[in-house]
């Protein structure tokens, strides 16, 4: 098997994130695009045609028959194949990917339509860089889409995509857009999973909900350490109350029973209460509550008094 080359593929954040069209579900579509974008020059001004030896697209297995006869398919769905870029308001851009592309002696041959230069060439920013060995490591077709896609992001502390977005980017069939289950166990997790460990992206995700159940979209996170701490910060921020036993909650009861009773005589009526000798409230009142406080105060001034030596 031929040493496969550590091209990186350099491309517009527009082409990242666009889709590719006609939707499908094959690994090699994708591949044979990212290994033909991975040799072109970015200081060059016009595309050159390229070859690229089918067992460079395989893992390090080789290509199994079964494979190779998927890759000829995948070939001749690419000469029809377009990037669907989306702009505001529902508006799109079609580009066709090839100007020809074909297979040649187990090589294949391709050369880009020149209309998609913008997005390939002399980009100075707004682009989004990935490893084309990283790439043909994921062997999910969900995988590859959404690392195109939060390439293209990955320099943000985060993104948040709305649920259709998403549904729409990863062409995912209509039981997944029903059920946000079966995108997150079938698409999400394992491309989380697959991404983290076969590339250099590394990212957490989680839902965003509207109310307590409805999903409307994903949140995206790439600065993982600050997202990590905010959330060690927030939870030490957390104030836990300790447990009250019995007699903390009997003593609140005196202390807002005596004050009550306090603001009655001291504060409406301005007249000296009369302490019930078995109250627990007036006990209460006279020894750590307000009348306790006022006897202290009183006795301070006396004291004060008797310093100065004044009768």
């Amino acid at each position: 098997m031929p040493k496969r080359a550590n091209h990186i593929v350099k491309e517009s954040n527009a082409i990242a994130r666009a889709r590719l069209m006609p939707e499908t579900g094959s690994l090699w579509d994708e591949r044979i695009i990212a290994a033909i974008a991975g040799r072109n020059r970015t200081d060059e001004i016009e595309f050159r045609e390229h070859i690229v030896d089918v067992k460079e697209l395989s893992t390090p297995d080789g290509l199994s028959t079964s494979q190779y006869r998927e890759i000829k398919k995948a070939i001749t769905r690419l000469t029809r194949s377009y990037f669907q870029v989306l702009r505001r308001n529902g508006n799109f851009m079609n580009y066709p990917i090839f100007a020809k592309i074909g297979l040649e002696d187990g090589s294949v041959t391709g050369k880009f339509n020149p209309d998609l230069k913008e997005h390939y060439l002399e980009l100075r920013k707004q682009f989004a860089m990935r490893s084309l060995p990283e790439f043909q490591a994921l062997s999910s077709t969900y995988s590859q889409k959404l690392y195109r896609y939060l390439n293209s992001w990955r320099n943000e502390p985060e993104t948040t995509v709305s649920l259709a977005e998403l549904h729409e980017t990863l062409a995912t069939p209509p039981s997944f857009r029903k059920n946000f289950k079966s995108l997150r166990i079938r698409v999400l997790e394992v491309a989380h999973r697959e991404i983290n460990a076969e590339t250099g992206l590394e990212f957490d995700w989680e839902p965003v909900k509207e109310g307590k159940r409805k999903v409307v979209a994903v949140r995206f996170i790439f600065d993982i350490r600050a997202a990590r701490s905010a959330a060690r910060k927030a939870a030490l921020a957390v104030v836990i109350k300790p447990k009250r036993s019995p007699e903390d909650e009997e003593i609140d009861r005196l202390q807002a029973a005596s004050n009550e009773c306090f603001k009655k005589f001291y504060e409406r009526i301005g007249k000296d209460c009369a302490p019930k000798k078995r109250s627990k409230r007036c006990q209460y009142c006279l020894e750590r509550g307000r009348m306790g406080i006022r006897a202290r105060v009183a006795r301070q001034k006396e004291l004060n008094l008797e310093g100065s030596g004044t009768k």
